[in-house]
């Protein structure tokens, strides 16, 4: 694809396709507010990165896992989130079964790591820390059908509609009167 301005070639060969945002199918991703499981040392830190909660993976393997549960058996997903650790690390993340299975190396930047695969029954994605002695922080998780992960969005259900925030302000000015 080519793209022209003023008649003159600005951009060749771009992949349109990852420059916008997938529908994000994980309600409450800003700040892991449903579908979530720990097990472990997983705790939601005090942290936020990018207005995020951030939940930190502190213990090591398959004991101290954050799972986001419910997920369509069968049907291709991608998955992105943003991570980063102290000193250098390996988060292992897979869906029950092991498809998608990944391991990818941390510092402490803070980096969006995706992957994609289709769920099994029950439909669970897994994340764990797979070094001793670090910790992983994770915040903004994504999930969207397909193979391609894009930029983090809030699910369409988290975005506050116009009548409902009417409906909020009519609510708080009636409990004003009283």
């Amino acid at each position: 694809m080519q793209l022209f301005g003023g008649g003159e070639k600005i951009l060749t060969n771009i992949d349109l396709q990852n420059t916008s945002a997938g529908t994000n199918l994980l309600v409450g991703s800003k700040d892991w507010a449903a579908n979530v499981a720990i097990y472990g040392s997983v705790h939601l830190s005090d942290e936020k990165y990018l207005n995020g909660k951030v939940f930190a993976l502190t213990g090591l393997g398959t004991d101290n896992t954050l799972q986001i549960q419910n997920l369509s058996a069968g049907t291709q997903i991608a998955w992105s989130v943003w991570a980063k650790s102290t000193g250098t690390a390996i988060l292992h993340t897979e869906l029950n079964g092991g498809d998608g299975r990944k391991d990818i190396k941390l510092d402490s930047n803070w980096t969006r790591v995706f992957s994609h695969g289709v769920p099994g029954k029950p439909g669970v994605l897994f994340f764990w820390n797979n070094t001793a002695n670090s910790e992983i922080d994770l915040c903004l998780p994504k999930i969207e059908l397909g193979s391609i992960a894009t930029q983090w969005c809030p699910a369409p259900e988290d975005y506050a509609m116009k009548s409902d925030l009417d409906a909020l302000k009519t609510e708080i000015e009636q409990l004003k009167q009283k």
